[in-house]
């Protein structure tokens, strides 16, 4: 095993960890026709019914609950919760190998591949008030009541940059990537150096919302100010809470 196999800063070897999610997605609850419960939910996303008409879905979206991975593999469970933001987008890029396979979709229509996680063991459960910097860049669960939210905000998952060289115009996809977008410094047509110009109309953007978050009543200490935090939701779950 190879020191380039771990991610940085992490004890995590990439490779055991796309093994273990390919593994719980087909094994974990079987059937008896060796079907797996995730392989039938994955199937389920992958078209909606409406009347006699089949509707193709752009993106799969997968709710898995984290007791369901922790009951499979507790380590896999383990590296999730501590490390979400290397974790997550191995499991979204396997999840889009694995829909590709099984559903034996054309990679075009298949789209984007995102993981939902949810319903955490209760070790990961958290009162608002008794978070603390051990919590940070972590998976943890936090109840409380909406008080508040934004106006839908655009935020860009995929770009388009050009090059501005003449003759060229080369034009390079970047996708968002551990919630950054890295501009091409080179092209690789012409070799010019830092020659590339965002094309913002034909960039890719999802809906953003801004939550404030309060602890519910029953959790305030008597005498105590209500704490708050402010929570990012995106695509799908944003205008859930009016």
């Amino acid at each position: 095993m190879t020191e380039s196999a771990y991610i940085y800063g992490t004890c995590i070897n990439e490779d055991e960890v796309v093994q273990a999610f390919r593994r719980f997605i087909r094994e974990y609850q079987q059937d008896e026709e060796g079907q797996s419960y995730y392989l039938k939910e994955l199937q389920k996303g992958w078209y909606t019914q409406e009347g006699e008409a089949m509707t193709l879905r752009r993106t799969m979206k997968l709710p898995i609950q984290g007791m369901h991975i922790h009951a499979f593999s507790p380590e896999l469970y383990g590296y999730l919760v501590d490390y979400p933001s290397e974790v997550v987008p191995i499991f979204d890029k396997e999840l889009w190998e694995i829909s590709l396979r099984e559903l034996q979709a054309d990679p075009d229509e298949l789209g984007t591949c995102q993981v939902q996680i949810y319903s955490l063991l209760e070790k990961d459960c958290r009162m608002m008030r008794n978070m603390n910097p051990t919590d940070i860049e972590r998976l943890i669960t936090v109840k409380g009541i909406v008080i508040r939210v934004s106006d839908l905000k655009p935020d860009m998952n995929r770009a388009i940059f050009r090059c501005t060289t003449e003759d060229c115009k080369n034009e390079v996809n970047c996708l968002l990537s551990h919630w950054t977008i890295q501009e091409p410094t080179k092209c690789d047509v012409c070799g010019s150096s830092h020659s590339f110009q965002i094309i913002h109309n034909d960039c890719h953007f999802t809906d953003k919302q801004v939550l404030k978050l309060q602890e519910t009543p029953e959790l305030i200490p008597e005498g105590e100010t209500p704490q708050n935090v402010a929570i990012v939701v995106y695509d799908d779950l944003v205008n859930q809470a009016l």
